[in-house]
């Protein structure tokens, strides 16, 4: 008995010997450590996700530093969010590392405001920075995002045209887009979920800046053409976004109603307005991704 208690030991000192080593190795310095960013933002379809953290001031030792993940919208330790190594060892010398993730995150409902919360919970050899956590903001694969062309009949050549725009998420309003049709500000987009899953009402602002031309403010507004010329009227412009078609269309206010960009004293840099069909049926204006 009395050997096996021996050889026990004799096994176990190894591992005492290196816990020794860690601790009398670990830095003396005044360092800090911390991530080196409070927040980002990457896309719902990452599927790994580097974060540095980084450390100044004196480093002549070895930094330790434990990373946990906490779960929030349902995102599961482990199952959603893995971190590969939560302990980290920092070496004399080294001002960076970075915590190694992998990602599952993706759904087909668009879910604003995800964030996954990463904390630096432990540090030695070293003192926590103000940076201990670590914000993701998980950027949405929204189908209503992305290039579109404002497609219709240009209502002074009588041709069928079309103009490039951009819808994008915003950044900082909840269930808003955000309409930018190339001159240097953006129109305020409205979204309500529709009945039919997947559909979307849009409500694009009235009246609303659209940016500049020339030297000229541009307003962005529906277009109506009549007998005397094109008229314009700046109520709030409605769409229906079709998720299947990846489709929005203008609902027309009267039979040859469009949009376009106004500029000052009734002058129109360009409008589309809804024409006749083949079949005498009115077309009406369409914004079709790209």
């Amino acid at each position: 008995m009395r050997k096996y208690i021996k050889l026990l030991a004799f096994l176990c000192l190894p591992l005492a010997f290196t816990a020794c080593d860690d601790d009398e190795n670990l830095n003396g310095g005044e360092a800090t450590v911390q991530f080196q960013s409070a927040s980002l933002t990457v896309s719902e379809a990452a599927t790994s996700l580097d974060l540095p953290i980084v450390v100044t001031g004196e480093h002549d030792g070895l930094i330790k530093v434990r990373v946990e993940y906490t779960e929030a919208h349902g995102l599961k330790d482990d199952v959603n969010v893995i971190i590969t190594s939560r302990d980290l060892l920092i070496p004399a010398g080294t001002e960076q590392v970075v915590v190694e993730t992998r990602l599952s995150v993706a759904n087909e409902e668009v879910e604003n405001g995800r964030v996954l919360a990463f904390e630096i919970v432990d540090v030695q050899g070293a003192t926590l920075g103000t940076n201990a956590t670590c914000n993701v903001k998980l950027k949405e694969s929204a189908p209503y995002e992305g290039t579109f062309n404002i497609t219709g009949m240009d209502a002074f050549t009588g041709s069928i045209s079309s103009m490039p725009c951009q819808l994008l998420l915003s950044e900082t309003v909840a269930d808003q887009l955000e309409l930018n049709l190339g001159y240097g500000a953006t129109v305020p987009v409205t979204m309500v979920a529709a009945e039919k899953e997947g559909d979307y009402e849009l409500y694009f602002q009235g009246d609303n800046y659209a940016g500049d031309y020339s030297g000229y403010d541009l307003t962005f507004c529906y277009a109506i053409v009549q007998a005397e010329g094109v008229a314009y009227n700046t109520q709030e412009i409605a769409g229906y976004f079709d998720g299947e078609t990846q489709t929005i269309t203008i609902y027309p206010i009267q039979s040859m109603t469009g949009v376009g960009l106004l500029a000052p004293a009734g002058g129109w840099l360009n409008a589309y307005v809804a024409y006749p069909g083949e079949g005498g049926e009115i077309v009406p204006v369409q914004m079709i991704k790209q």
